[in-house]
């Protein structure tokens, strides 16, 4: 639960759209962690309809009920950064809860409550500090131990700057004393309260350090898939492969578990590190299928192509066995044609 402080008044009603059935743990099922969603679907407690919410506006909205204008600036652009990362947690693919269904049988992220986030247009009172916050740090997001994960937030007591930290939770009152105390920036703030294992992500995947400075890219350090002895399969839906362009998911039975990765697209990758010694991609093939690049390390290795006469489930589209058991990052890159643009990522299969 994020929620913190409550206030009044108003901004507009965000238009509503119904929302999907709820399927295979998705519901909004956004795929990237270094950029936010571009809308989240939101329960409305009072009416039972389900809103679908341009992501800025849920954001600054929550923000106008939660973290109040009277704060200092630092605290409120933390807080715009716990804001948004809540909410997007559970917009992502594969964080559905499956009791987040109203009783059309539609699928909601988040609920307008404090079972979430206190998301009241009519309610919440939002000035500019609140919207300069948000533009302010849009650009970034929070992981763990290079993962992606849930923001918590509180109000707490009173007490000395991160006093009451515990590594998951931002806590307003005592971040104040930060800012007014010690004059915490609101990096600074975020990571006396989220630390340790924090890292700070741009949208670019840039991996900023304290004073600013780059100083990784996260595209290529989600963790690693590692598996031991026998082959271990890891599905196509696991976090820290890291997709980029228009991939899709959709359901297929002769697929493993169930699920497949697609694109008909013609730019676009996806990004993963593995541990081991040997490593197999499997997908489909069939007709209309077109070609993916293949990268380990930067270095291209083959240019496969998924064309054959009949579709082929589970096919290993590509193989290697290395000398050496160590992390290796592998790089998927869509090379399709107008007429054969399609590729299809089932799943990822390592072993030592």
């Amino acid at each position: 639960m994020g929620v913190l402080f409550g206030l009044s008044v108003v901004i507009p009603l965000a238009a509503m759209q119904p929302a999907p059935v709820a399927a295979g743990g998705s519901c909004t099922g956004w795929q990237s962690t270094t950029v936010p969603p571009e809308t989240v679907r939101v329960y409305r407690t009072q009416t039972g309809v389900v809103e679908v919410v341009p992501f800025q506006t849920y954001v600054v909205t929550v923000m106008g009920k939660e973290w109040p204008g009277y704060l200092p600036i630092p605290v409120i652009e933390a807080g715009a950064v716990a804001v948004k990362q809540y909410a997007w947690f559970y917009a992502m693919e594969g964080r559905h809860r499956s009791s987040y269904v109203n009783g059309l049988g539609e699928c909601f992220d988040v609920r307008d409550s404090t079972t979430d986030q206190l998301y009241k247009p009519e309610k919440a009172r939002v000035v500019s500090k609140h919207w300069d916050a948000m533009y302010e740090t849009w650009d970034y997001s929070l992981r763990k131990n290079d993962k992606q994960f849930l923001t918590g937030y509180r109000r707490g007591v009173k007490g000395e700057c991160a006093s009451n930290a515990t590594g998951w939770k931002l806590f307003a009152l005592t971040a104040v004393r930060c800012a007014e105390d010690l004059g915490y920036t609101w990096q600074q703030i975020l990571r006396a309260y989220y630390d340790p294992g924090l890292q700070m992500i741009r949208s670019d995947g840039s991996i900023v350090g304290e004073d600013g400075e780059v100083i990784g890219n996260a595209t290529v350090l989600g963790s690693a898939l590692t598996a031991d002895d026998p082959p271990k399969y890891f599905d196509e839906r696991h976090d820290a492969i890291e997709w980029s362009g228009e991939w899709k998911r959709t359901t297929s039975a002769p697929a493993h578990a169930g699920t497949l990765t697609y694109s008909t697209a013609l730019e676009g990758s996806a990004v993963f590190r593995f541990q081991g010694r040997s490593l197999e991609i499997i997908g489909r093939t069939g007709p209309g299928r077109g070609r993916v690049r293949v990268y380990v390390n930067g270095n291209l290795k083959e240019t496969v192509d998924l064309w054959a006469p009949v579709k082929h489930n589970q096919a290993t589209i590509f193989a290697r066995t290395y000398g050496q058991d160590r992390v290796r990052t592998v790089r998927l890159e869509l090379a399709g044609t107008v007429e054969r643009p399609r590729v299809e990522i089932d799943a990822i299969v390592v072993s030592r």
